[in-house]
């Protein structure tokens, strides 16, 4: 009876979410959200885009696009990819915004790439901004460059580079597992043993907690390799 219960609840949250799909792609592009404005708010297209596949893809078993709707996704995320391999629309530099533009970057790049793979497994996903992170020397110097500060912000930038690196490791770069195990090691080096994240200041409660949720993102470089979380 329970398990019936839980199996029906799962079958109506799947329902909910594709009728919030249907609702929010349109015929001017996929919207970010229902009330979301795509003439005023183009750049918001990535988003909406990717959430869509991404979203579809996890809560369905079957196969959910056809031949049309594919093509028309491709183009759609195509339409922000810069000469450097990375998805990111140009509007943005021209936007004031919380976050650096190296973290909104990596951050629509790395979920852009998820849904184009899931689109067309064939995807050339090479980056040569990304590439420089193949780089022990590069990726060194990135890596001092995190502030603890900011805990959950740097394991977004963490989680986006280390799964470029992944997707490298995955076909057959050998500089690819190394750079994920540097990654790896300094995540350990500074890994606070109470939280779990990365901090070592005098922390507030709210900080902690930054860096637990931080920690999370950090712990998908634990999984990829198959190493122990302490």
């Amino acid at each position: 009876m329970i398990l019936n219960n839980i199996e029906q609840r799962i079958k109506t949250c799947r329902e909910k979410s594709f009728q919030f799909f249907n609702k929010i792609n349109s015929d001017l592009g996929v919207k970010y959200t229902i009330n979301h404005d795509l003439k005023k708010y183009p750049s918001a297209e990535l988003y909406g885009t990717w959430s869509y596949v991404l979203g579809k893809s996890l809560t369905s078993t079957k196969e959910i696009f056809n031949e049309f709707e594919r093509e028309s996704l491709i183009n759609s995320l195509k339409k922000f990819r810069q000469t450097d391999g990375t998805f990111y629309p140009k509007m943005l530099n021209n936007i004031k915004n919380s976050k650096s533009h190296e973290y909104l970057k990596l951050h629509t790049s790395n979920y852009a790439m998820g849904a184009m793979i899931k689109l067309d497994e064939n995807f050339d996903f090479q980056s040569t901004f990304f590439d420089q992170f193949l780089e022990a020397d590069r990726l060194q110097n990135w890596l001092d460059q995190r502030s603890f500060i900011r805990p959950w912000e740097e394991s977004n930038n963490i989680v986006n580079v280390a799964s470029y690196l992944a997707l490298c490791d995955t076909n057959g770069d050998l500089k690819a597992k190394r750079r994920l195990y540097q990654m790896l090691d300094w995540h350990e080096k500074f890994r606070n043993s109470k939280s779990g994240g990365f901090d070592k200041l005098s922390l507030s409660k709210n900080h902690i907690v930054q860096s637990m949720a931080g920690a999370v993102h950090n712990f998908h470089i634990y999984h990829y390799l198959g190493e122990k979380i302490n």
